[in-house]
């Protein structure tokens, strides 16, 4: 949404290029069904996977096989919610990158 939109046809092309991203990235992904059910299972653990979006016909099907993947940000059937999701999502991560953190190790 902010640096790059990347779209593939190829599941595996989809995944490679998933998996050789920078840790440091955060990752949005929106997949159909189908391409989704190839994917997820593949790409769910890795750490900078920030949500994944189901965008689809069927939303019962895909709620169906979505149940284990906790990072499934919502199942969308309907552009407008899909895109005010992803606003929301992005705007939240951009939040979170702005919190001051101290990390601080204590002694014995």
């Amino acid at each position: 949404v902010r640096n790059r939109l990347l779209t593939f046809d190829d599941p595996d092309k989809c995944v490679d290029n998933i998996t050789d991203e920078s840790t440091t990235k955060r990752v949005f992904i929106i997949v159909s069904n189908i391409f989704g059910e190839k994917v997820i299972p593949l790409i769910h653990e890795l750490p900078y996977i920030q949500a994944i979006y189901i965008y689809c016909g069927d939303q019962k099907k895909a709620e169906a096989w979505t149940q284990p993947y906790s990072k499934i940000s919502g199942i969308f059937t309907k552009r407008p919610a899909l895109l005010d999701k992803i606003r929301k999502d992005v705007d939240v991560c951009d939040t979170d990158e702005d919190l001051p953190m101290s990390v601080f190790h204590l002694s014995k």
